[in-house]
């Protein structure tokens, strides 16, 4: 993998088992608590049901490779230390954002306009401007990063979006707002329309989301970004968008154009819908020390409707004899609300909440399947 969230990777044949990169340094540090080797680990992943690649050992660092899944929540850093977290049975607490060194004056919703067309393929849409940025080549540690995981550097406001992108894993696309204007709109492509690509103009489908200004497509919406929109070291204002965009339609966007991305991947598997305002927060914040901006108050967020949580009851006769309180705690760590039910008649059980991350949950077979799988590695042996 050797591009950005909104840059094109290979097209990906089904037979394929695209790979998804760790850094077990990285993970470290979100899990104080953490005490197993690295072999450890990777043997926790496996035995929880992940196929684990290899480990390849770089200068300071040891980079995990794994099976791409179906699941969302650990295509970034953060859900994987969650992952992990559970399965080694060891305490985590997600990191929280840092606040920008430098503010601007002025209110973001004053310079850009957004007007969601179609809430129902955007539930939410995020975007976070800042001024004065210097773009330029990113810190080397930013540089041995990216490269230790796959992708290659291309300056530093770029790739503050892929490091964000990498820790959460919720995608992150930066514009230049002097060349996109201040009205922008997400809506279907119009008949006749073309994304300006490096190489070629891509026709476009009446039935792709675009991100749009009066002067044509910026984006195929989660997936790949026009060339005219890109940020180069002449920019000086970065739009930052942070978004939700339909499952579905997402696939069938880079399905149609043979276009599969970082960004589009994760769009596909579903972003989340909870952490969308700290993560647009995240990369203006990294903005204002990576490329010495200054964040414009006011990140403009335009929400649908808000993100209602699923819950489920949990029943002792579904769990094969795992105590209660040993699948609240599994479910505790894989990031469910859960409350203790006392029913005398049936034995009491678990009302479970399941958080957006984890979109991947439908239902009572899936809560029980997550906690025997966790449960299982418990058994097996720890570190």
């Amino acid at each position: 993998m050797e591009d950005g969230p909104g840059f094109p990777l290979p097209s990906v044949r089904a037979r394929d088992s695209p790979r998804m990169k760790a850094s077990l340094a990285w993970l470290r540090s979100l899990l104080p608590e953490l005490v197993a080797t690295d072999e450890q680990i990777a043997d926790a992943l496996a035995r929880g049901g992940w196929h684990v690649r290899s480990l390849e050992r770089r200068a300071d660092d040891v980079v995990l490779d794994l099976v791409d899944t179906a699941r969302a929540d650990v295509m970034g850093h953060v859900g994987l230390a969650r992952e992990v977290a559970a399965l080694l049975r060891v305490g985590f607490v997600p990191p929280g954002v840092d606040a920008p060194v430098r503010v601007a004056q002025g209110n973001a919703e004053a310079s850009v306009r957004v007007e969601v067309r179609e809430p129902a393929h955007c539930p939410h849409y995020g975007l976070l401007v800042v001024e004065d940025v210097t773009v330029g080549p990113s810190p080397d540690w930013v540089c041995e990063r990216l490269r230790a995981l796959g992708i290659a550097p291309s300056n530093n406001v770029i790739d503050l979006t892929r490091l964000v992108m990498l820790e959460s894993g919720h995608p992150v696309q930066a514009y230049d707002l002097d060349r996109i204007g201040s009205d922008i709109e997400v809506r279907f492509a119009r008949r006749g329309e073309v994304l300006a690509l490096h190489d070629e103009d891509m026709p476009l489908d009446p039935e792709d989301l675009v991100l749009s200004s009066p002067r044509g497509p910026l984006a195929l919406a989660g997936i790949q970004a026009s060339r005219t929109a890109e940020v180069g070291e002449a920019a000086r204002r970065v739009a930052f968008e942070c978004a939700c965009f339909d499952r579905a339609s997402t696939s069938r966007s880079m399905r149609r154009h043979g276009i599969v991305t970082e960004s589009g991947l994760r769009h596909e598997r579903g972003a989340n819908r909870e952490d969308t305002a700290d993560v647009l927060a995240q990369a203006g914040a990294l903005a204002t020390r990576l490329a010495q901006g200054a964040a414009v108050p006011g990140s403009i967020h335009v929400i649908s409707a808000p993100w209602q949580p699923t819950q489920w009851v949990l029943h002792p006769a579904s769990l094969r004899g795992v105590s209660l309180d040993d699948a609240a705690q599994i479910l505790d760590l894989l990031g469910c609300a859960v409350v203790a039910l006392h029913d005398p008649g049936h034995g009491g059980g678990l009302q479970v909440s399941v958080p957006a991350f984890r979109a991947d949950l439908r239902g009572t077979e899936d809560l029980a399947r997550e906690v025997l799988r966790v449960v299982a590695v418990w058994t097996s042996g720890s570190p």
